[in-house]
């Protein structure tokens, strides 16, 4: 079985796929199926759970479309950053000297 994530890290898989979705043919595919699945909304007659539920089905196809696309980029290859709570090379150690108001008494106003 293949997943997802699989076919995201294969890179012949991934760049044929981007081929097609950056060509001609593959940008209007796109185009006309989001057009398909453009939302609208019930009658004001109709009750809610009717419009929520036709609503949910073009999120849902939305969804799909954006993941199709998605599946054409590589994953993040993210590096774990382990939690602290230190920041010794940021501002807010030294925020109490950048907020310390400063007066400057230039040489003029001393004459």
């Amino acid at each position: 079985m293949f997943t997802y994530d699989e076919f995201r890290a294969t890179d012949g898989l991934r760049a044929e796929l981007s081929q097609f979705l950056n060509s001609d043919v593959g940008v209007l595919m796109m185009r006309v199926m989001r057009l398909k699945y453009r939302p609208y909304d019930v009658p004001n007659g109709s009750d809610s759970l009717t419009s929520a539920r036709i609503l949910a089905q073009y999120h849902g196809a939305h969804v799909a479309l954006d993941e199709l696309e998605l599946l054409a980029t590589p994953p993040l290859r993210e590096e774990k950053i382990e939690a602290t709570y230190e920041a010794t090379e940021t501002d807010h150690v030294n925020i109490d000297e950048i907020l310390k108001p400063q007066i400057i008494i230039s040489k003029e106003t001393q004459a």
